[in-house]
């Protein structure tokens, strides 16, 4: 990271989140998710500038959550608080959409996690959502 920034200007930032992109596709998102945690950490924001990647990358962890190891369902977990302000309105999506009963058991645990901040999305969502029952 600290290599890229030396390249001067804003290029690094376009650079480390082109790798980003390029290295998801090579290994996988789970197997991403540990790095970006670093890079959350050294340059706050920075991932968050490119809300496709993040909900990119949610989409396929949750893809592959599965069959993920414990410490690679961590990472998600990680990841998704981190950027829940991003990731909320795209997690409710996959929950509703989601066949798997350990995928959904995993979202509504995630879900359960956010902060305090997203419960007036949950309860608009479940009031107009797909969760109201008719009359």
């Amino acid at each position: 990271m600290l290599g890229l920034a030396v390249e001067g200007e804003d290029s690094w930032r376009k650079n480390l989140l082109e790798r980003i992109e390029n290295r998801v596709e090579q290994i996988g998102a789970l197997r991403v998710l540990g790095f970006l945690r670093s890079v959350d950490d050294a340059l706050p924001g920075l991932i968050d500038s490119r809300p496709v990647l993040v909900k990119g990358l949610f989409k396929k962890g949750v893809a592959g959550v599965r069959r993920a190891r414990a410490a690679e369902r961590e990472a998600l977990i990680q990841f998704a608080l981190v950027h829940e302000h991003i990731l909320l309105n795209i997690a409710l999506r996959i929950l509703e959409d989601e066949e798997h009963i350990s995928t959904r058991h995993f979202l509504v645990t995630l879900l359960g996690s956010f902060s305090p901040s997203a419960t007036p999305i949950f309860v608009s969502k479940a009031r107009h959502g797909p969760w109201v029952c008719g009359a």
